[in-house]
């Protein structure tokens, strides 16, 4: 038998191989996904409805309130926080800037409500990854609600948050 026709044979039989274990890893996939409740693939608080009270949590705000979810272990959410820092310094006026911690938090900021150990808080807003943003109207409503995964995604989920519509989201309810 040539060399070629070896090298042949063995591609093929790799090909066969990685076949199987695709196969494998998609009925895998099929399992878990069916195991998987109806409604539990909701992340955050539901929008147009009241967000979870917890204590020390959303206490006495007067203006709508960007939650921003974080975690000390999250390298991601140690590159949000100087920059939602800059953020509440320009939207200071009309937006509450809060970072949740799940544990400690990582630093400590003179602009932005830092609130830690909050374990009940990630499950109760249904929070399963970190960064995270929830964004709760004066009325205590929540008016936006997804996973953050840069700062541009930051600035987007803040910039999208507009005054008048969050009002006329409050007023409905």
């Amino acid at each position: 038998m040539s060399f070629e026709a070896s090298a042949l044979i063995l591609t093929w039989a790799a090909i066969a191989l990685l076949a199987l274990a695709m196969s494998g890893l998609l009925r895998q996939i099929r399992t878990l996904a069916a195991s998987v409740a109806p409604g539990t693939a909701q992340l955050g608080p539901t929008i147009g409805l009241p967000a979870p009270q917890l204590d020390g949590l959303g206490a006495g705000w007067s203006k709508t309130a960007i939650l921003i979810f974080l975690d000390a272990d999250c390298r991601t959410c140690k590159q949000l926080l100087p920059r939602l820092s800059a953020l509440a310094d320009i939207d200071g006026e009309q937006l509450a800037f809060v970072a949740v911690f799940r544990g400690e938090p990582v630093a400590e900021s003179s602009n932005i409500e830092v609130i830690s150990n909050q374990h009940e808080a990630f499950r109760r807003f249904r929070v399963p990854v970190t960064p995270f943003g929830v964004a709760v109207g004066p009325s205590g409503i929540t008016v936006a609600s997804r996973p953050i995964g840069s700062v541009t995604a930051l600035e987007e989920f803040v910039k999208g948050i507009d005054e008048r519509s969050l009002e006329d989201v409050s007023a409905a309810w």
